[in-house]
């Protein structure tokens, strides 16, 4: 939480842990979050305002601070444990919220790959943010785009090989889809994402 004295406001500042800052396939990683999340103008993903190092070389990018709770945070409040049909109106609301996020994601071929209650927040007038891209993937071909040559595809400065996650299971153990638990890369696309939202239905219901 840091203070933007241009504009005069209070913003959300990303940095990478110390013990990160000199692996280069982390750095990129990085610098790719900031320009997908930079490129995914939608109401429900919240907004990137900057990018850049600091004074000591130290890379950041800040954005829209969200005042609210997690998803995870809501559901182990009383009024959702109580099970009324309000509560179950509210979380299908917030559901149906991240789904219009994902989809549109998916519309410029990117994955999100880590849906889980804890990287969607609520903010204090109800507005729904789906967060961390940390591990967000560009896919090739989508479904919205099969020949990849779409103007709205999402597009990043890349130094790293594309090959570089092969062999690694990559997201959250809990929600995350077969294919990525098996480290099957090639096969993740739009499908895995369904996958984890599924998982998100499962624990709201």
């Amino acid at each position: 939480k840091v203070f933007d004295t241009v504009l005069h406001r209070t913003v959300a500042m990303k940095v990478l842990f110390p013990e990160h800052r000199d692996n280069a396939i982390t750095s990129e990683r990085f610098a790719e979050e900031a320009q997908i999340m930079g490129q995914l103008e939608h109401p429900n993903i919240v907004p990137v305002h900057d990018y850049g190092e600091d004074d000591n070389g130290v890379r950041f990018f800040t954005m829209y601070y969200v005042r609210g709770k997690t998803l995870t945070e809501i559901l182990q409040t009383d009024t959702v444990a109580d099970g009324s049909r309000e509560a179950y109106f509210k979380l299908l609301n917030i559901f149906l919220r991240v789904c219009e996020a994902v989809a549109f994601a998916h519309s410029r071929g990117v994955v999100h790959r880590d849906l889980k209650p804890d990287n969607i927040m609520v903010g204090s007038f109800g507005e729904v943010y789906l967060m961390d891209w940390g591990i967000a993937r560009l896919l090739t071909h989508s479904a919205a785009n099969p020949t990849g040559e779409s103007d709205e595809q999402v597009r990043v400065k890349r130094v790293r090989a594309d090959d570089d996650e092969k062999g690694q299971i990559i997201g959250t153990f809990f929600y995350m889809s077969p294919e990525q638990a098996n480290a099957e890369i090639d096969k993740i696309d739009e499908r895995t994402d369904i996958f984890l939202l599924g998982g998100v239905m499962y624990e709201l219901l």
